[in-house]
């Protein structure tokens, strides 16, 4: 159906908009009491895409309702995708209630990549790819120092000369000093920071040459699979991986 391939797609807002048209027709109490809930839940799933992760959560408190429903049509399909959901729902609850940079919104942010390289959206692919390598960063140093590289008020004791670089004009390769500096600062050696910031020059930073030619950066070129699937592979290859994926139809 329309409704699927737009959810198959990511297209929430067009799943939404085929929900609308059977909602349209003659139905039971029963088709109408789902069929508006599963427009709630397309329309929080087009909000958690657009990282509004607040309002996702409060449209997905449906999922129940939507799901006895399900069951008592003994539709399989149907309460196999709210199930999924309602595992999915756990995930955003405790991204929700979770304060700075954190590996779970690293984790959803790599998540949402995928579903744009799955479209076929290479470039804004790879623009949240890069926007992840920099959240790596700051989520791996917030989880072991609580230092926000981007709030200088969590520095604490850390040295004037920390702060003052923090206060200027963070790009990737800035971010990426400061956190290794930092946890040289804390005595760290080995650290996920500190790969990345040594990794710049030579492996990292061949792979971040695509998105700087990007529309979406500063150039003109579009970036094709290859160039999104070498840079996820590489953060991969550091442990840094999506959440599960949303379920299809």
């Amino acid at each position: 159906s329309r409704f699927q391939d737009a959810w198959n797609g990511w297209r929430f807002a067009e799943a939404g908009a085929q929900l609308g048209y059977i909602l349209a027709r003659p139905l039971s109490h029963a088709e109408r009491h789902f069929y508006t809930e599963m427009r709630r839940v397309a329309g929080a799933l087009d909000a958690w895409d657009t990282f509004r992760h607040g309002a996702a959560l409060a449209d997905l408190g449906v999922l129940e309702s939507a799901l006895a429903v399900a069951e008592a049509w003994r539709h399989g399909a149907k309460v196999r995708v709210l199930m999924g959901l309602l595992e999915q729902r756990e995930r955003l609850s405790r991204l929700v209630a979770e304060r700075g940079p954190s590996k779970l919104l690293l984790a959803d942010l790599l998540a949402n990549a995928e579903r744009r390289a799955d479209a076929g959206r290479y470039d804004d692919a790879l623009a949240r790819l890069y926007r992840a390598t920099e959240l790596a960063d700051e989520a791996d140093i917030y989880a072991r120092h609580g230092v926000a590289l981007k709030e200088t008020d969590t520095f604490g004791a850390l040295s004037k000369e920390l702060k003052d670089r923090a206060r200027g004009a963070l790009g990737l390769r800035e971010v990426l000093d400061l956190a290794y500096s930092v946890d040289l600062y804390f005595g760290k050696q080995g650290t996920l920071a500190q790969r990345l910031s040594g990794d710049y020059g030579a492996a990292l930073g061949p792979l971040l040459a695509a998105r700087h030619s990007s529309i979406l950066a500063h150039g003109l070129t579009p970036v094709g699979r290859g160039a999104y699937e070498a840079l996820r592979d590489y953060l991969s290859g550091l442990g840094l991986t999506a959440a599960p994926a949303w379920p299809r139809w």
